[in-house]
């Protein structure tokens, strides 16, 4: 009996790890492997295929099964893996290693192909290291089929010589090659907003305000200079880009470049303000280095384009950009000096010369048409090398009076927020494309639930619309890729500024604001998982992914820890998975995760429990 079970176990094991006869070689690369040329696997079974290519294919895969392989990688680089794959139902996904598993290489999700013999080709690239050595193909999330896959190097580009520009309705790089701008906005840094805040102000002059106050204006302004140098850093650029982003927009305050026109010492004067400078220039070096385009947005220019005031930090007590003619010259001298100091910086991708005006300008938006002609004469006449982004009235999407396009470089960028997911949604941008014959952006889309994020993310890409995502940062709230703590006495200054507790000490209040400008370093502020998927690895596919790892029977899994994925795949919630332009709250509690799944804490401040 003995000898029998070794015997079976002598077996087994050479089913696991057989050399399948023979076929078992090192393949130079770049090839193609048939997937049935294993050197080992585990579980998997072959079948005759009905691809166009013949012979066999791997089928019959679960969850964990695996098969290795040996290459001979010539160089050090990147190189695209191309599966061919089917599956009936979707939702699965595979990832290739090396070193028995212990090193990832990468990994890719499979679609529904309509049938275990429908087959699709998918792709993805992964680095690799020069030397011969076996990889692994193992399927994290089983029930689908491989005929073969390919390895082979990419080019890489040499290092950009050229500017992105337009051509027809695509924007391209130096080489031609079509580029879909995915971006996140530095939101609240030199525009702060009382609802990124948390704070009971609107615009910046009444969040300021409210400092002077508590602090007096000497304290104010450190504040300010404090929060300007914290929340922004290098670490900010080096997770964008480790997160997939190819580029960064950046909302400008006009009043770090130039004095507001009521205190210019002399009338249609255009101080310059160093400031600013400083911090493009700072956060252009950042670009450089991590390779990241940057869209440079005037967010608040001179005397405020919206009565949307914490927008454009717009203050009624003063003329906006619309009732008076100094502000908007004002305006296109601020244009000039910013593009004479960068027409020469590759990684800027291009201007985006006013956002989201929000303004009576009739029924042509005449006024608007024509700030844009005169600051684009102004600004050509120095840089002829960037694009201009070129938003409409009424929060950046009514573009009458705006066509046709009026540049030969420029792009018409719209935004979208609380709003369907469907072709409806975005058809009048996209039939604004083919008229103008005129490339379209999404300068920003956000503030909703990780399921409309993904949904949403999924249909622009479809129609070749990039998109810049709002918010990077939001104070205590859930919806952005990382959440801002407010420190201990904080509360005490919101309290007295929301008339229900007694003035602070200048002492606490300093402190706890000092404290507060620390707390927006990326270091210090609490990553929201489930944004970062959700605008990230989800985009495109219903592979879920673990929220953690869980070791069976050793931890407690916690009910809140549900993988990351999307509404049916990764969980189920009956009623409202967004605000999909009805103005609902998909959320009751506001709480962990930004999913529909309302999320609650005992007490308060306790264990986190499903509602």
């Amino acid at each position: 009996m003995r000898t029998l079970l070794l015997l079976v176990f002598f077996l087994t094991q050479q089913l696991a790890y057989a050399d399948n006869n023979g076929n078992c070689q090192t393949v130079n690369i770049p090839a193609t492997i048939q997937s049935e040329n294993f050197c080992a696997m585990s579980g998997i079974q072959t079948e005759t295929t009905q691809d166009e290519s013949g012979g066999l294919n791997i089928g019959y895969i679960d969850d964990d099964d695996w098969m290795s392989y040996f290459i001979s990688v010539p160089s050090d680089g990147i190189y695209k893996i191309a599966y061919r794959v089917a599956s009936q139902n979707g939702g699965n996904q595979l990832q290739i290693d090396k070193d028995k598993g212990a090193t990832i290489l990468g990994a890719i999700a499979i679609p529904s192909t309509g049938g275990w013999q429908t087959w699709e080709t998918i792709e993805h690239e992964i680095q690799l290291s020069a030397g011969e050595y076996e990889i692994g193909v193992k399927a994290i999330t089983g029930g689908f089929n491989i005929n073969w896959f390919s390895i082979t190097p990419v080019t890489i580009p040499p290092a950009n010589t050229g500017f992105l520009h337009t051509s027809g309705k695509n924007i391209v790089d130096a080489n031609g090659n079509n580029i879909l701008l995915k971006s996140v906005n530095l939101d609240g840094w030199m525009v702060q907003e009382g609802y990124i805040m948390e704070v009971p102000f609107g615009p910046q002059w009444e969040i300021m305000n409210g400092i002077t106050d508590v602090i007096g204006a000497q304290n104010a302004q450190q504040f300010h200079e404090a929060w300007l140098d914290n929340m922004v850093t290098e670490a900010d650029f080096q997770q964008i880009k480790a997160w997939g982003f190819n580029s960064i927009r950046v909302p400008l305050h006009y009043n770090l470049f130039t004095l507001p026109i009521q205190d210019e010492p002399v009338a249609f004067q255009n101080t310059v303000l160093p400031r600013g400078y400083e911090l493009v220039d700072r956060i252009l070096a950042w670009a450089q280095k991590y390779e990241l385009y940057l869209i440079l947005d005037l967010h608040a220019a001179p005397g405020g384009q919206g009565e949307d005031q914490p927008i454009s930090d717009y203050n009624p007590a003063y003329p906006s950009l619309w009732e008076e003619g100094e502000n908007r010259s004002k305006t296109v001298q601020l244009w000039k000096e910013i593009a004479s100091r960068y027409a020469n910086e590759e990684w800027i991708a291009g201007y985006d010369l006013i956002n989201e005006t929000n303004w009576d300008l009739g029924e042509n938006n005449q006024m608007l048409f024509e700030l844009y002609e005169s600051i684009l004469w102004e600004l050509r006449q120095v840089d002829n090398n960037h694009i201009v982004f070129i938003e409409g009235n009424w929060w950046a999407n009514d573009f009458r009076g705006l066509t046709p396009a009026f540049d030969d470089n420029m792009v018409y960028a719209f935004h979208k927020y609380w709003s369907d997911v469907d072709q409806a949604s975005i058809q009048e941008f996209v039939d604004l494309r083919n008229t103008t014959n005129t490339p379209i952006w999404c300068g920003e889309t956000g503030e909703n639930s990780n399921q409309w994020y993904a949904e949403s993310f999924e249909l622009l890409e479809s129609n070749n619309i990039g998109y810049a995502f709002w918010p990077l940062k939001k104070v205590e709230q859930i919806q952005g890729l990382l959440k801002v703590e407010k420190p201990a006495g904080l509360q005490n200054v919101v309290d007295y500024w929301n008339g229900e507790g007694s003035k602070p000490s200048v002492a606490e209040a300093k402190s706890a604001l000092m404290h507060w400008a620390q707390n927006t370093r990326i270091e210090n502020c609490i990553y929201n998982y489930s944004v970062i998927d959700a605008t990230t690895r989800m985009v495109g596919t219903n592979a879920t992914i673990p929220y953690q790892s869980i070791s069976i029977p050793s931890d407690i899994i916690q009910a809140v820890h549900y993988d990351l994925g999307k509404q049916g795949f990764a969980y189920y919630e009956v009623g409202d998975l967004g605000d999909y332009g009805n103005g609902v709250w998909w959320n009751n509690n506001w709480t962990f995760r930004n999913d529909a799944v309302d999320i609650y804490q005992i007490g308060g401040n306790g264990d986190l429990y499903i509602g």
